[in-house]
Parts: structure tokens; sequence; C-alpha cells
């Protein structure tokens, strides 16, 4: 089964700055880039050649955007940038752990433009074959990974220091899969 969380692109802008503007979805951004024409947007490069990049997200959602208010940088980047008020708007991936460190808000793809990028649970035919208990004792993992408990778990890892096996470690144990 396919857990319930999506990690896909999305866009997201400080909360302040959403609640300044009236921001919830993408079609409230696109009327915003109507009205404001200094909007930056920071964005990684490989999202502006995609085929379900940038410039067709734009087109999708009629945004009014010209080359000089985007901004190439690295993800990383994107996040400090827009924390530090250097561009509006940032391209994120929709469960990044710094969504949570800087308050941020994705904003709704209300068109269903991104791809789905569900997780789910993977084993080998020959181990399952082996351990058929593996396929029951792995099911809750699709059911508890929800958006919100893997942007908390990636936030571990990306602000609270803590190795990647630890939070894995800590989620399985709390879900009683493992002792």
């Amino acid at each position: 089964d396919m857990a319930d969380f999506n990690n896909t692109y999305a866009l997201a802008v400080r909360r302040d700055f959403a609640a300044e503007h009236g921001l919830q979805t993408l079609e409230d951004l696109a009327e915003l880039t109507h009205d404001d024409p200094d909007l930056l947007f920071g964005i990684v490069y490989e999202f502006l050649e995609r085929d379900d990049g940038f410039w067709p997200m734009s087109e999708t959602y009629e945004f009014s955007v010209e080359k000089r208010q985007v901004k190439t940088m690295e993800i990383g980047l994107t996040y400090e940038a827009l924390d530090k008020k250097q561009i509006d708007i940032a391209m994120v991936f929709s469960t990044d752990g710094k969504l949570e460190k800087y308050n941020l808000l994705v904003l709704e793809d209300t068109k269903n433009f991104f791809p789905s990028y569900n997780l789910a649970v993977t084993v080998r035919k020959e181990v399952l074959e082996s351990h058929p208990e593996i396929e029951e004792i792995l099911r809750p993992i699709s059911v508890y990974l929800t958006e919100p408990i893997m942007i908390r778990l990636n936030y571990l890892v990306d602000a609270g220091g803590y190795e990647p096996d630890e939070v894995a470690e800590g989620f399985l144990k709390g879900l009683g899969l493992i002792d």
C-alpha cells in the first residue's frame, strides 16, 4: 500500500507573507503575480527545465512572471533566502523538514499540476516469499506515515541534529514494529 504522503514539488511562502497577501493556494499566488511585478521566486535550476517544472506550472496557473523575477539557487538556499526575505516564494519539496524549521506555508496545488510521489514499502519478492509475515509487519508504515509525520521526521534530521537511522528507529519503535 502507498503511504498517505506525497513528496512532490511545491511552492512555499513565509506565513507572514501569506497572511499579508491572503495566500493559501497557487491560484491565490497567480492573482498576486498580476498585481505585484516585483515578486521574487527562488527556484532550483532543474525545476526550471522540467516538463512539470516552473514555467509549465506558471502557464497552468496563469502566473504573470518574467525571467528577471526568477532566481536559480540550490534547494537548501531557497529556504534561507525565503527566511531572510531575499525572495518571496520558494520551490520546495512538500515533506522537507525545513518547512517546519522555517515555519513556511506550502501553497495548495488546486489544479493538481505536480505529479504524485507517494511512498510505498518495497520488499524483494524472494524475501517476501521466504518471510511472508513481513507484509503484515510493514503494513502500518504506510498507514501511519502521513505528510505531517514525514515533515516532522525530516525536521528531526534536518534541524534536530539526529541521524536518519535514529529517527527511523524511533518511529518504528513508536509504532511497536521493533523493540
